[in-house]
This record gives C-alpha cells, structure tokens and sequence, in this order.
C-alpha cells in the first residue's frame, strides 16, 4: 500500500487496523506518527460533539411541534369557512358568524391553546398546591398582585408566548374542574373575546392598568369547567400597579 492510499483509509476511517494498514504503519514511523494524530483528532471531535442535552428541550420541541400543527389546523378552517360563506352569498344565504378574534402582535388564543395541548402530559396531573401569596411573588414583575383567596392553585410558573415572557396559572373552578390561565403583557387593548376550539372554551380579558403596559388574561378549560366563577374571583382579587 502506498503513502496516498494509506493516508486516503486513515482520513476516511482514522482507528480502521486491518493487516494492509497494520503493516504500512510499522513500516514508517511517520506513517505512524500520522495516524496517532489522527485518532488524537477524532477523539477530540468525539467529545466536543458530547453536548448535554438542556433541561426541558424535550418539552419546549414538543411544545414547538404542537402549536406548528395547531397554527395548519387553524389556517385549514379558516380558509373551509371563506369557501363556505362565498357559496351561501352566491346562493343568497345568510349567515350569522362569530366575530373574529383581534389580531395581536402574536395571536394570544392560538398560543393559550397550543401551550395547553403541548404540555397535557407534563401538567395534566400536576399539584404544587400552591397559596396565592406565591402566586404574587411572580406577578409582581408586572406589578400585580392578587389580595385574596382564589381558590386551589395547582401550577404556578413562567412561560414563553412567542418571546414574550408570561405567566402559566392552573387552578381549580371550586367544581374539581381545572383551569388555565395566562397573564401575557399586551400593550394593544383588544375587546372582552369568547372563543372555542371545540375542545376547549376560553375568554381573554384585558388590564390597560398593569405596571408600564397592558396585561392580557387568557381563561380556559374543558367545556364543563365554570370559567365566569374562576374569571370573576380572579378580577375581584387582582390589583395592578399604575404607572
């Protein structure tokens, strides 16, 4: 074997020892020389590519996933509902549609939903058992605080809404029924919204007062769940901060 096709194998497969390459090796030490520093090199590569794989990234693709999935989903039904009201005005039906949801900088529903679905394993069975004093320790970031009660607390943390950090609330509607609640800074002051998904039944409310900009409340569970009770104990409990 030649000093070319030696050194061809060795860059191609550095620890590769048959008897060809065995016996080249043996017969030139720089030969040798090469191929140690290539193993040297390979193994370098070999650990650097050993990166610790971040805590949650797990969740946070999978999150990614969901809400990609649910963005198409939202988009089909949007363009099935154009299809059917072009056919109903050609044929002279009328129809009474919902009012459609405002449009936020990010669409505030279609986040509050996809976060719902993406973390169902991960939180559905979850219960910190949290008092809302600790609740407060975290909306005072936006200068919020609740003063009283609201009932059972499961879950309590930070979450991402599009780069935006907000806060991730589930908490019980005092009927065993748990509910999700998001406080998203929103500097846009979008109308009280209903909406359903079919699965999910949800309200956004709206805070213009909230420390150096708007604060967006997003409400929603399963259709059993009493959302006004959860949504009317929270508006009587919350303060915020003014400018």
């Amino acid at each position: 074997m030649d000093d070319l096709e030696l050194r061809r194998r060795l860059y191609a497969a550095p620890n590769e020892q048959d008897d060809e390459i065995r016996a080249a090796l043996a017969s030139s030490p720089q030969n040798q020389q090469f191929a140690d520093e290539l193993k040297q090199l390979d193994s370098k590569l070999a650990d650097a590519m050993k990166v610790p794989v971040p805590e949650g990234l797990a969740d946070r693709i999978i999150l990614s996933q969901s809400m990609e999935q649910f963005r198409q989903e939202r988009k089909r039904t949007r363009v099935h509902l154009a299809l059917a009201a072009s056919v109903a005005f050609a044929v002279g039906i009328s129809f009474s549609l919902l009012k459609g949801t405002p449009k936020h900088e990010f669409d505030i529903v279609e986040h509050a939903l996809a976060h719902v679905y993406g973390e169902q394993d991960h939180l559905g069975d979850i219960d910190e058992g949290l008092r809302f004093q600790q609740v407060n320790s975290k909306l005072a970031k936006w200068g919020g605080s609740l003063n009283k009660d609201i009932g059972h607390i499961y879950f309590a943390n930070f979450c991402d809404f599009d780069g935006t950090r907000s806060l991730h609330l589930i908490v019980d509607d005092d009927q065993g029924q748990r509910v999700t609640v998001f406080f998203v800074p929103d500097d846009q002051s979008p109308a009280e919204e209903v909406f359903t998904d079919g699965k999910m039944n949800g309200k956004v409310h709206h805070f213009p007062k909230s420390k150096g900009h708007g604060m967006s409340m997003v409400v929603l569970s399963s259709p059993n769940a009493n959302l006004d009770n959860v949504e009317a104990k929270l508006e009587k409990s919350l303060k915020w901060e003014s400018i």
